[in-house]
């Protein structure tokens, strides 16, 4: 299965190394969670034994391409194809997360909206370039804000954002729409279900569930995979205590990890993941838990790869 590694478009724009970082990290990756035989080079054993009868046995760590609207705007076409092209030759497959930050899918500002939609459709072109496994985006739902009559207002725009992005990329890959603000799992639920038809489905992401909804100290996350599983396609792992969306690592906050993944085992999924350090320490520090905990990942990152909702 591949584990994926988020990877910001604005470090890709102003690193010129930033494959070769990559290429490091996934190296780390497989001596955590592979063992090559004593004296073997890591990355030509893990080659040679990570296809068994047409099915993918080791997991592979791949990028999840992190768009933002910033820079979106400064980058043209021929950048974007350049780095589909060193994407293509290094053998790496990729996903794309799509823009957030101050982007409204559901905005009940119709000017907000239009120009919401037209930064993700400029976000779409660039993805499209990139030929992602998946998609992840946000919902923009604030519970603040779209409560009582505005409620099924967000659901109907939000439902038209959508479609209208997603019906210009005839078979494009699953969309993944991930938990940032929701308190409760209902919200993205109902919005996933009016567009299931569209292979939209969810990512949950374990942090937001934990900071942004209190997941720890509300003890809550059957009942979020319960509502959630039958759509969730992805996951995004990273660790706080709670009180923060500080993107730690593995191990290092809060998260009850075998909650999460006993859970998903009892509702028969094994969704792929990405992982979302915000630092080299934090990274290093994932890497170090999943070789020790390889009871809860092991079986997760093995589970031979296939198209979502396909």
């Amino acid at each position: 299965m591949h584990c994926f590694l988020a990877l910001p478009l604005k470090r890709m724009a102003m690193e010129p190394l930033w494959l070769e970082d990559f290429l490091g990290s996934r190296n780390m990756f497989m001596r955590a969670m592979v063992e090559a035989p004593s004296g073997a080079d890591v990355s030509e054993w893990f080659e040679s034994v990570q296809h068994t009868c047409g099915e993918p046995q080791q997991p592979v760590l791949a990028p999840e391409i992190d768009l933002d609207a910033y820079t979106i705007e400064r980058l043209g076409m021929a950048w974007c194809r350049g780095v589909a092209g060193r994407l293509e030759d290094t053998g790496l497959e990729c996903a794309v997360h799509l823009p957030f930050l101050d982007l409204h899918p559901a905005s009940l500002d119709s000017k907000v909206l239009v120009g919401t939609r037209q930064s993700l459709e400029r976000a779409m072109e660039f993805a499209y370039y990139l030929a992602p496994s998946h998609l992840i985006a946000h919902s923009g739902y604030d519970p603040q804000q779209h409560v009582d009559q505005e409620y099924e207002e967000y659901l109907g725009r939000s439902k038209e954002t959508w479609v209208e992005l997603l019906d210009q990329w005839p078979n494009h890959p699953p969309l993944f729409i991930e938990n940032t603000y929701e308190k409760n799992p209902e919200p993205l639920r109902d919005l996933v279900t009016i567009l299931h038809s569209k292979c939209v489905g969810i990512c949950f992401d374990v942090g937001h569930w934990n900071s942004f909804a209190l997941g720890s100290l509300r003890q809550d996350m059957d009942r979020w995979i319960k509502v959630l599983g039958p759509y969730i396609g992805h996951l995004h792992l990273h660790d706080n205590d709670g009180t923060g969306d500080t993107h730690q690592g593995l191990g290092q906050g809060t998260v009850p990890w075998g909650e999460l993944m006993n859970g998903l085992r009892r509702v028969g999924i094994a969704p792929g993941c990405t992982l979302e350090p915000h630092s080299q320490d934090a990274l290093l520090h994932s890497f170090a838990f999943m070789k020790t905990r390889k009871d809860l990942f092991e079986q997760m990152l093995r589970h031979p790869y296939r198209a979502w909702g396909r």
